[in-house]
Order: structure tokens, then C-alpha cells, then sequence
């Protein structure tokens, strides 16, 4: 079975979607979400860490993403499984819901820094991160403030 990789966003023309599509169950591709997802994450790390001054070893930079990666690949090969779509259109899905369920919730005020992830079990984790990264900005707010 192939395993084509989207390196690129929205890397198909629309006959070739519909070509894969229609090979779902042959063809296994990798949507343009996942494989562009690393470095997006990692630069949210990345900001993190600026926001709370400390640095994290790169094996702890490498977990977090693993954790966070394999959990969101493993979303959307159950949902494109499940729904008989392609992992593309299943990981958008999946995307497209997280974000409208963000809205949503409480904990998405304008105050707060909470990050829309296609992966549902590391919602805590990312809420964690936003609300330590909001407190951290923050306190450095207050910092400059008073030094002034």
C-alpha cells in the first residue's frame, strides 16, 4: 500500500482528491495537517518557554510532541475509519470541531491563550501550557510595570 506524504498545504489538485478519495481504503495518505503539525507545535513550545524564561532539553521537546502527534494520528485514522472518509478530510473534521468547541467553552475568553489542536486527549495538557503561558505574560507584565 503507498504512503504518500502532503508536505505542503492542500498539496493535490482536485481531480487527484478526488481520485484518492475514491481510494481511501487503498492508498493510505498522510494529510497536509499532520505532516506540517510538528513545527507549528514545537514553535508554540518554542513561545512557551519565551513567556516563562526557562528552556526545556530537547528529549522533553521531542516527548511532548510524540505524545501529542501520536494521539492526534491516531484521531484521524479512527475517524476516517469510522466515517469511511479520507485522512484529510477527516483530520479537517476533526480540526473544524476543536475549534468550534473552543469557542464554546468557558475557558476561552479573550484573556486567556488557548490553542485549537486536532487532538482531543491532550486538551488538558495544551489548557495547562495556555493558562501557564497566560500567567507568565502576565507576571512579566506586571515586571516591567513595577521596575518603571
Amino acid at each position: 500500500m503507498p504512503h504518500p506524504c502532503e508536505g505542503a498545504n492542500g498539496p493535490t489538485t482536485p481531480d487527484a482528491d478526488l481520485l484518492l478519495d475514491e481510494r481511501w481504503d487503498e492508498v493510505f495518505v498522510i494529510p497536509d495537517i499532520l505532516c506540517n503539525a510538528g513545527g507549528v507545535i514545537v514553535s508554540y513550545f518554542e513561545w512557551v518557554q519565551g513567556l516563562q524564561a526557562f528552556l526545556w532539553s530537547e528529549s522533553e521537546v521531542t516527548d511532548k510532541l510524540f505524545r501529542i502527534l501520536e494521539h492526534s494520528f491516531a484521531q484521524v485514522i479512527r475517524r476516517a475509519k469510522d466515517h469511511r472518509v479520507s485522512h484529510r478530510t477527516a483530520a479537517m473534521a476533526i480540526g473544524v470541531e476543536r475549534v468550534i468547541k473552543r469557542n464554546k467553552c468557558a475557558a476561552c475568553s479573550h484573556e486567556s491563550f488557548v490553542v485549537a489542536t486536532p487532538c482531543e486527549g491532550v486538551d488538558r495538557f495544551n489548557l495547562e501550557l495556555s493558562q501557564t503561558a497566560h500567567s507568565a505574560g502576565a507576571t512579566a507584565s506586571r515586571r516591567s510595570i513595577e521596575t518603571r
